[in-house]
């Protein structure tokens, strides 16, 4: 059995390791671990950037009163978050998926099996659930002020428009991350790329839906403040955008190859 991982190395450079594995090998508990608390981890310092620029109480607030300015700091701190676990051991041992969109992407690819792809959606749920529990003990009432760092379609946005946001959103997302880790020339700055996509969706999302682009990341909030509202936004939104990128990027893929594979056999 093929297994394929993109594990990114100390010096931020992506690879990617083929190996057989035997059927005794096939699931891979270690790298469920390391999911688990890397999602923690990057959700816990993403959360708190939210409380620390968007919190009434946070003097930061009072002194940016531009809305879109929070909304580019926040989204700066959770690509920051995202980078640093990335290039973390943590990251290099369990590849980094860190959002459920992309492990749905990564299993449509074939790129992660399906009993470790249930494993890795397990691992960032609880992962999400304790950085929640963890951003409303360390935050207190600024945690409570920005909900608990719970995503919400903003007031006048209908849910099923905040749905459609959001697979807008993860598309974008999702198909840059295919996009350069298929990229032998991008691959050895995808965190510094990733990093950036994600802070440029928060910062046009943010206003609307709260950009969340990854189930989890709503899921684990939700799952601690015990509110619910508009959850099926978070979750059919963001996966619906991973199939879609998914979809677009297989069949750009398919038809470079086939034109590589024209031009090399030449006019008949």
């Amino acid at each position: 059995m093929e297994a394929i991982s993109l594990a990114l190395g100390p010096a931020a450079t992506a690879t990617v390791h083929v190996q057989q594995l035997p059927a005794a090998q096939r699931l891979d508990p270690v790298a469920w671990t390391c999911e688990a608390v890397g999602t923690m981890t990057m959700l816990f310092l993403g959360f708190s950037s939210v409380a620390l620029v968007n919190a009434h109480q946070s003097p930061l607030r009072h002194q940016l009163p531009s809305a879109s300015l929070r909304y580019a700091l926040i989204g700066a701190g959770f690509g920051l978050a995202v980078a640093a676990v990335v290039v973390s051991p943590l990251g290099r041992r369990s590849g980094a998926h860190l959002n459920t969109a992309v492990t749905l992407a990564l299993w449509l690819r074939g790129e992660t099996r399906g009993g470790d792809a249930l494993g890795y959606v397990a691992a960032q749920c609880v992962g999400a659930t304790v950085a929640a529990g963890a951003f409303a003990g360390a935050w207190g009432a600024w945690a409570s002020d920005v909900h608990g760092g719970r995503t919400r379609p903003a007031h006048g946005v209908t849910p099923l428009a905040a749905t459609g946001i959001e697979l807008l959103l993860t598309f974008g997302l999702v198909l840059a991350i295919l996009l350069i880790a298929g990229s032998p020339r991008m691959r050895q700055w995808a965190p510094v790329a990733i990093a950036v996509v994600v802070a440029l969706l928060i910062w046009a999302g943010a206003a609307t839906t709260g950009a969340s682009f990854n189930p989890a990341r709503t899921l684990g909030p939700a799952f601690v403040r015990g509110d619910f509202t508009a959850i099926w936004v978070y979750v059919v939104g963001p996966l619906a955008g991973s199939v879609l990128a998914t979809t677009a990027y297989t069949r750009g893929v398919t038809a470079a190859v086939g034109r590589a594979a024209a031009a090399g056999r030449g006019p008949v």
